[in-house]
């Protein structure tokens, strides 16, 4: 934006000083397939500030977009180091599968099921495309929202080498408030004591070798601590063991051990992210390289998840209008979980506080049983080895054919496998019930993604007021997916934890799938001198995964925009206030939650009938299964004051979903319990607000920003 001011006398030597100006408007944001400046936008697109991943080291990055983008909804579903959060987009599309409302990402160019084991340092910008206006050019996936992800590439000049280090500490927020274990013994026994009343072999109780009974010794033969006092254990309130008075009898003592199983069960967890990195380059070729290694340990004992991460980026100038880049990302991580979220969060944690935590001779006790037991005693017994690993390598280019006109192929390959192993050692499950089973199972998975895309831009500017920006393309997605996994139990020892040490086989199974998308797309936008916007978008999209005469449908997406601090009756404002009224309509679609072969039904094999083998029927076709469509409208106004140091983004929003993919119940004397169909229909209408506050001026050294979003959905 140039900028003109008045000098009243240069003198003989002047001294001229140029003023950069900062106008949140002019911010180039990503869109699908390609870039545009806020002040042309005219759909809902958010930006993350990249300072938020500056901040915390995340284990997963999609933690990073709670609480910062306006419409946005991120649930933590799991308390697991590096699990991915929960997110939906403006309420979703599914009644009655949440993850089913997931967006849509993509990770330079390349189209991702999630976003995890990405290093944050890694990311140059984040933007969320929500309205069906922004996401209709990516037609059939686009209904519950698009999250666009750039890493950083190389640039000209010097060699840059940079390194970070990060250490971090994480505790629960809260516990509960558990009864201690004096009052559990108290009001246990008098519980018992008033029960007795009504049923008098409930005494019987009193005396058992119970958590709140005094049958309990300092044997291995028991697995709590209340007993009465004695010459033989008098010892242990010497160690710590306390005492009390029997409210059942009073002329007695009962000493007992209490045990938060909270403390035992939860820790503060460290978290340890290294990463360094070198770009650079000359005006014919750059390059940017990384390597991050990251340690984070759960706050549940033995819960950790660990993830190295290698990034390599290369641009070459071939000639003066060819240009060709490579893109090669990998990662592999490792984790930890418990073996029972219900078991070890809900059932051990509030274990009676009078358990055994060790035996007489230091070793550990189990407590009552692995599902109600002592966290320290299970959560490191089993050996569980959880092993991902993703590869991504793209290349393309950037022809420029004419002047105005550039060609875009982008050809790229995504894997990612999984090996995941099991074996529970032999364990006490409770006192003197020693377990041999040796379970042991194993399973690997592993995806292979091709992509290619084909894009055609065409830029030009008539009589320095009329700028046209059309974009053509075809995009290919083909994916393929293998499962084995296998089973067993009876190994003759816990020093050979081999899955082939398992004498008794259980089960073995195996799945293969596959999928293929095709989809058209283009999109025009056009604006009169900054000030009239208008984008038409379009896209046909097909998919193997869908009824014969409904693997394809149109996506249509329109929007518009007014900035109204170009007009000449702004300018006495334009230094005060900047506004731009946008609004935008588009139809999209979702089928995610689908199999790869929900239309055509599918089989499952290696079972017996009357002795032989048999195939047998598992998911009944369903021949006329289509798109979800939702039909979208925006309407939304950005707002900059006091020179921009003031942002506010205000948006509000009407989504229509109709056939919704679900499940419809079927009599049984069909065979099958249910059916996977079109039915129904879905509602989504609410309003987002964002305010950004610059709160020193520009020129200061030292900058202050200060960020505010809400948003509410009714559905």
């Amino acid at each position: 934006e140039s900028v003109s001011r008045s000098v009243s006398s240069l003198g003989t030597n002047p001294t001229i000083v140029l003023t950069s100006q900062q106008n949140s408007l002019e911010d180039v944001v990503v869109v699908g397939y390609g870039t545009q400046s806020r002040a042309s936008l005219t759909t809902s697109i958010s930006k993350l500030d990249t300072k938020v991943l500056e901040n915390v080291p995340y284990a997963n990055v999609a933690s990073a977009l709670e609480g910062t983008i306006p419409g946005a909804r991120v649930q933590s579903t799991s308390g697991q180091p590096g699990a991915a959060p929960r997110i939906i987009i403006r309420g979703g599309t599914s009644i009655t599968n949440p993850n089913g409302s997931a967006p849509l990402y993509i990770i330079d160019g390349v189209i991702r099921a999630n976003m995890n084991d990405i290093n944050g340092d890694d990311i140059e910008s984040i933007e969320v495309l929500k309205d069906a206006g922004s996401t209709a050019i990516y037609g059939a996936r686009g209904s519950n929202g698009v999250v666009l992800i750039t890493t950083r590439s190389g640039r000209s000049g010097r060699m840059n080498v940079r390194y970070g280090y990060d250490l971090s500490f994480s505790q629960v927020g809260k516990t509960y408030d558990m009864a201690s274990a004096h009052d559990y013994i108290y009001h246990a026994r008098l519980g018992i004591l008033a029960a007795a009343k009504k049923t008098p072999s409930s005494m019987a109780q009193l005396t058992a070798a119970s958590s709140f009974g005094t049958g309990n010794d300092l044997t291995e033969n028991t697995g709590y601590t209340t007993q009465y006092l004695t010459d033989a254990n008098k010892h242990k309130l010497d160690e710590g063991w306390e005492s009390m008075q029997d409210p059942v009898d009073p002329s007695k003592t009962i000493i007992y051990k209490g045990t938060d199983w909270q403390d035992v069960l939860f820790r503060t967890a460290l978290s340890h992210n290294n990463y360094i990195s070198v770009d650079g380059g000359s005006d014919k070729a750059t390059y940017s390289a990384s390597l991050g290694y990251m340690t984070n340990e759960g706050t549940a004992i033995s819960t950790k998840y660990n993830r190295l991460t290698v990034n390599l980026n290369g641009d070459l100038k071939i000639r003066d209008n060819l240009k060709v880049f490579s893109r090669v990302a990998y990662t592999s991580s490792s984790n930890n979980e418990v073996y029972s979220i219900g078991e070890v969060f809900f059932r051990s944690a509030g274990m009676a506080p009078t358990a055994k935590y060790t035996f007489e001779d230091g070793s550990l006790a189990p407590g009552a049983a692995k599902n109600i037991g002592n966290p320290a005693y299970f959560l490191n017994n089993d050996i569980i080895k959880n092993r991902y690993q993703k590869l991504t390598v793209s290349l393309g280019s950037h022809w420029d054919i004419i002047e105005g006109l550039s060609f875009n192929p982008l050809v790229s390959l995504y894997k990612e496998s999984g090996f995941v192993y099991s074996f529970a050692p032999a364990y006490l499950n409770g006192v003197n019930n020693y377990v041999t089973t040796r379970a042991a199972s194993s399973s690997y998975t592993e995806l292979t993604q091709y992509q290619v895309d084909a894009v055609f831009n065409y830029r030009k500017s008539f009589a320095n007021a009329h700028n046209l920006d059309v974009t053509a393309g075809a995009s290919y997605i083909g994916r393929e997916n293998i499962g084995l996994s296998a089973s067993g139990n009876g190994a003759a020892t816990d020093l050979i934890p081999t899955l082939n040490a398992a004498a008794t086989p259980i089960s073995v199974g195996g799945s293969e799938s596959s999928l293929a998308l095709m989809g058209y797309f283009g999109r025009i936008h056009y604006n009169y001198k900054q000030r009239y916007l208008l984008s038409v978008t379009a896209r046909y999209d097909g998919a193997s995964n869908l009824g014969k005469s409904h693997q394809w449908g149109a996506f249509p997406g329109v929007s518009a925009g007014w900035r109204l601090d170009q007009e000449k009756f702004w300018s006495p404002l334009i230094d005060i206030a900047r506004l731009k009224l946008r609004a935008s309509y588009g139809v999209t679609g979702n089928i995610s939650g689908l199999s790869d072969f929900q239309a055509q039904g599918s089989y499952s094999v290696g079972s017996l009938y009357m002795g032989s083998s048999a195939i047998v029927n598992s998911v009944i076709a369903n021949p006329n299964l289509k798109w979800e469509q939702s039909q979208t409208f925006d309407i939304g106004a950005d707002i900059g004051l006091m020179n921009e140091r003031i942002n506010i983004t205000f948006d509000y929003y009407h989504r229509k979903t109709n056939d919704l993919l679900t499940t419809l119940s079927l009599p049984l004397s069909t065979g099958f319990s249910s059916i996977f169909t079109n039915l129904g229909r879905l509602e989504n209408k609410g309003v987002e607000i964002a305010l950004g506050l610059q709160v020193l001026p520009t020129d200061s050294k030292f900058q202050w920003d200060v960020s505010f979003n809400a948003s509410r959905v009714k559905t």
